[in-house]
């Protein structure tokens, strides 16, 4: 078969498959849902505009010249307020999860993006380091609202045709911030990275007022009426009776988080700690995404993100830090749009070995360089572009497998009426190894030398290796059900 002839069969069965879908949907009815995913996106690029904000912020701080402070903060100083958004985000993102049920999904991503706005103020006008490290506390809990509840929200509000494309654009939007925020803050002053982001989260705040309340919260609430309503106004009138059966069934069934007597009544929280702990299968699930989550964030993708540039400034890379910075953010672009096609093809376990072995590699690779420096090699004079060609090797690896696989399998590990808390206590987890990464990078650095946080790096993702080839199953290909029974054994 010639390439003419693969590309015309291709075109054909894509056609067909466009032409299945329009039958089920027209277009305008997907315009308010698109419509709506850009309202709530424009949150993951503040995200990772926020998550990314001390790489270039941090020599502003620390510069006699450029700092809008009293006085100039330190390499502690700088540990705290870079991992101190982790503290927020974790409290974010677990009274999110519980006023969502409470108040509403929009009541609480609204109030999650006025934090975020909020913060953004506090952060502008700080003069000294306590109120920058108020202001980014303020900032993680927001960040920590919006991160869940998007997803949530989307996964609630989006046909299902549509529903994987809306969330896969999720982190792309956030892997743009993160570059927006690399190649911005180095060029303007402090105060004018403040002023972006205020206008990105204000723009935030007026796209949120104009979504819908989520169909499922009303159904939680017993409100079945108007979450029909709401599927007529999202263009989803075609299937309002599967879709409504559907939310009214799964609600009845995450006993984890409500219960239902009567279907009149709205549904009440409940605790499921005993079916956590309890059976063989979530224990199972909650010590490999617990674990694999940790590893994820201890094994340096923290601290090589919030301190790009300090890092090229003591590596003395050949390359401008502010460029290398900027090079870091596209490499985190590109390694985003491939991970998707790597997981499909190549499998969950086998990417995960891959990916944590290789990071090994890398941040072995830098401390080795940051030592040689430390003892005035003199190779180290020749390879001064080693530490930016490393840093992209380890983000295009690290985001090939370790920074997106363990994310999956907790969708995919807990049983459905424990997923959520499962979820929740797994990333929790996470989010403290994070701080705790970020918070010892500059003590570190001060007491032993910036290799041997790097050396560090290398033994956790070493350890990542063999806790996956010792522990984690491969669920590419498998049902829910499937995965289950196989946890179960």
């Amino acid at each position: 078969m010639t390439i003419a002839q693969s590309l015309d069969n291709e075109c054909t069965v894509q056609l067909t498959k466009c032409q299945k879908y329009s039958k089920k949907y027209d277009r305008d009815d997907l315009k308010r849902q698109v419509f709506i995913a850009v309202c709530l996106n424009i949150g993951h690029v503040v995200i990772g505009y926020t998550v990314c904000w001390t790489a270039p912020v941090i020599q502003k701080l620390q510069s006699p010249d450029l700092t809008p402070l009293d006085k100039p903060i330190t390499d502690e100083n700088a540990s705290w307020i870079a991992a101190i958004l982790n503290v927020g985000v974790i409290i974010g993102s677990q009274t999110g999860a519980y006023l969502s049920n409470v108040i509403g999904r929009k009541p609480t991503l609204l109030l999650a993006a006025l934090l975020l706005f909020t913060s953004n103020v506090i952060l502008l006008l700080s003069k000294n380091f306590t109120s920058l490290v108020v202001g980014r506390v303020v900032s993680g809990l927001g960040v920590g609202g919006t991160a869940c509840g998007n997803l949530v929200y989307i996964g609630e509000i989006a046909s299902p045709e549509v529903r994987g494309i809306i969330l896969t654009c999720t982190g792309l939007l956030h892997t743009l911030g993160n570059l927006l925020v690399f190649s911005v803050g180095p060029f303007v002053s402090y105060s004018v990275v403040e002023y972006i982001v205020i206008v990105m989260t204000a723009t935030h705040v007026l796209g949120l007022l104009s979504i819908p309340e989520s169909p499922v919260y009303h159904v939680i609430k017993g409100n079945d009426d108007a979450a029909r309503d709401t599927l007529k106004y999202l263009g989803r009138s075609k299937d309002i009776e599967t879709e409504l059966k559907t939310m009214i069934e799964n609600a009845k069934d995450r006993r984890n988080a409500y219960t239902r007597i009567e279907d009149s009544k709205p549904l009440k929280p409940r605790w499921t700690w005993l079916d956590i702990f309890g059976r063989k299968r979530n224990r199972k699930a909650l010590f490999i995404t617990s674990t694999l989550l940790v590893i994820q964030e201890g094994a340096g993708i923290v601290c090589i993100i919030f301190f790009a540039t300090s890092i090229f400034q003591k590596a003395a890379s050949s390359v401008k830090p502010d460029l290398a910075t900027i090079i870091l953010g596209i490499a985190q672009v590109f390694g985003i749009l491939l991970a998707p096609i790597l997981v499909e093809k190549f499998g969950r376990r086998t990417l995960l070995i891959f990916s944590t072995s290789t990071c090994a590699l890398w941040t072995a690779l830098l401390g080795t360089h940051f030592y040689l420096e430390s003892i005035n090699h003199p190779s180290v004079e020749s390879i001064r572009w080693a530490p930016l060609a490393i840093l992209v090797s380890f983000l295009f690896c690290y985001n090939a497998g370790l920074g997106i696989i363990p994310n999956v399998l907790v969708g995919e590990m807990f049983s459905p009426n424990v997923r959520s808390t499962g979820s929740s206590i797994a990333m929790c987890l996470g989010w403290v190894a994070g701080f705790t990464s970020g918070l010892s990078f500059g003590y570190i650095i001060i007491i032993i030398g910036s290799h041997a946080i790097f050396l560090s790096f290398a033994v956790i993702n070493i350890l990542g290796c063999l806790f996956t080839l010792k522990f984690v199953p491969e669920t590419k290909g498998k049902s829910l059900t499937e995965i289950e029974a196989m946890l179960a054994r």
